[in-house]
């Protein structure tokens, strides 16, 4: 399971064994299923050292872009930007997010014929050229520095409170005026694997070695909410973080990476591993403070000092249906903003992509008779795609 959940290729013989069968025969099996395991997190290590580009991506996520790509590229030019702004775009965004256009990346990828781990190996050649013109981790604007404590080269436990967790990780950002993205944070559910978390620590310690030269900016990782990982993945997490930060010969190469474990709970095994390393600069009134100025640089006004009222609120506006629709042809962004940490965020996104002519899962599902249908049905076009 742990082959296959790690996005193993091969080894897909001998699944079904005889109860009849002698032990030392399941002992002999699962020997080899060992080896292979072990085999191909050598490889995926070996990869994603060589094109630190990959650790944004789990193993299966990396093969099915591979075979999106072989479709896409299979058909003619005019239907791919189409299928890329579903298909490959997204995942692009992880690399670049002001990225809008794959064009050039379908082009390359055109060029080249492999399969197996080679097309993997081209697939990170093609996708480094994006990540190396990322500017994922500029500083935030009119960034206000309020801690500076973090400390570099090792994990930060930051304990926060049950009713404050939302608000402490973004203090961290705060501290070293950063805007945190997705590629930055990892909210941990029951489903995260720890391929998933084991990809965030790589992140950290690949960006500086890899990105230091380019980027003056040293970004921030943080694991959040890790006792939510089921318990057999959460003993794996902490051999991670020996293995990862605390290997002599690997912590030495690595001393400028900063990351953060943001947890409300002193009792997972996680956080009691490095309870060492709490790190506990948080101020009361950090919450405060930190919501006035994101509010502030975001609508770039002067937050208010009105007593007892929540700073973060909706306006609510009526307008006449012929007023918004003379607007209508006008707009080109909407932005929204939200007044609860309590929203399914992911049933917002896929609420919003039925609305794009790509339906399925992945593109080798479509056919292009069926996507230039909903095209024509919704006059949809490169100018207003999602």
């Amino acid at each position: 399971m742990d082959y296959w959940e790690k996005g193993g290729i091969s080894f897909r013989d001998k699944l079904k064994l005889a109860a009849s069968n002698s032990i030392s025969n399941f002992k002999s099996q699962k020997n080899k299923w060992m080896e292979t395991l072990n085999q191909w997190n050598k490889a995926c290590i070996e990869l994603r050292h060589e094109y630190p580009c990959l650790t944004y991506f789990t193993m299966n996520e990396i093969q099915r872009l591979v075979q999106d790509l072989d479709y896409i590229v299979a058909h003619e030019i005019q239907y791919w930007d189409i299928l890329a702004s579903k298909y490959i775009v997204p995942f692009l965004q992880r690399l670049d997010y002001q990225l809008q256009d794959a064009s050039q990346v379908l082009h390359e990828w055109k060029d080249q014929n492999s399969e197996g781990m080679r097309s993997l190996q081209e697939l990170g050649r093609i996708f480094s050229q994006v990540w190396m013109g990322s500017k994922n981790n500029e500083k935030a604007l009119n960034s206000f520095s309020i801690l500076s404590s973090l400390k570099a080269g090792r994990p930060n436990l930051v304990i926060a409170k049950q009713e404050n967790k939302l608000f402490s990780m973004l203090s961290l950002y705060e501290s070293i005026g950063l805007i945190p993205r997705a590629e930055h944070v990892l909210l941990c559910k029951e489903t995260t694997t720890e391929e998933e978390v084991e990809c965030l620590m790589l992140r950290a310690l690949l960006y500086v070695s890899a990105m230091g030269g380019i980027n003056v900016k040293t970004p921030l990782y943080c694991l959040v909410w890790p006792e939510k990982l089921q318990t057999r993945i959460l003993e794996k997490v902490v051999n991670l973080f020996k293995k990862y930060f605390f290997e002599p010969s690997r912590s030495q190469r690595a001393q400028l990476y900063l990351f953060a474990v943001v947890s409300f709970d002193r009792d997972n095994a996680l956080s009691y591993f490095l309870r060492e390393f709490e790190w506990n600069a948080f101020e009361q009134n950090s919450r405060e403070f930190t919501s006035e100025i994101l509010h502030s640089q975001k609508l770039n006004i002067l937050p208010t000092n009105t007593p007892d009222r929540s700073f973060y609120r909706v306006q609510l506006y009526e307008s006449a249906m012929r007023d918004i629709k003379s607007l209508q042809s006008n707009i080109s962004k909407v932005r929204i903003r939200f007044n609860s940490g309590d929203i399914d965020w992911e049933e917002i996104v896929k609420t919003l992509w039925k609305y794009h002519p790509c339906q399925l899962n992945n593109a080798s599902q479509e056919t292009i008779v069926d996507v230039q249908k909903r095209v024509n049905d919704l006059n949809y076009s490169k100018d207003n795609w999602i």
